[in-house]
């Protein structure tokens, strides 16, 4: 988790992808830090089941989905590829609003 964050305080990144249990922490606590530093940044988790990512874990990560077992790896890159291009989208918005302002 502290590995993910010093990277996004570094540079630029569309998704975080993490998985829900973690050494120490949980990933969508990790999701939850990374918002606060990249806004625009898109969040999935993966998780053993839907049960462990709980509504309010969901909210407060500004989670963009909780990828559950079994992973088709197909569909998994095309939900990152997805989120890439919504967080790119997010990203040229908010610099418009500022540009506007």
């Amino acid at each position: 988790g502290a590995e993910a964050l010093a990277a996004l305080k570094a540079a630029p990144f569309e998704v975080l992808l993490t998985e829900q249990t973690l050494d120490g922490t949980f990933g969508s606590d990790v999701a939850a830090d990374a918002v606060k530093v990249q806004t625009a940044l898109s969040c999935v988790v993966l998780a053993d089941q839907a049960e462990d990512v709980t509504p309010s874990q969901r909210a407060s990560g500004g989670l963009l989905t909780v990828v559950v077992k079994p992973w088709h790896a197909v569909r998994l890159m095309r939900l990152l590829e997805q989120s890439a291009r919504l967080a790119l989208a997010r990203r040229a918005a908010d610099q418009l609003q500022k540009s506007r302002s």
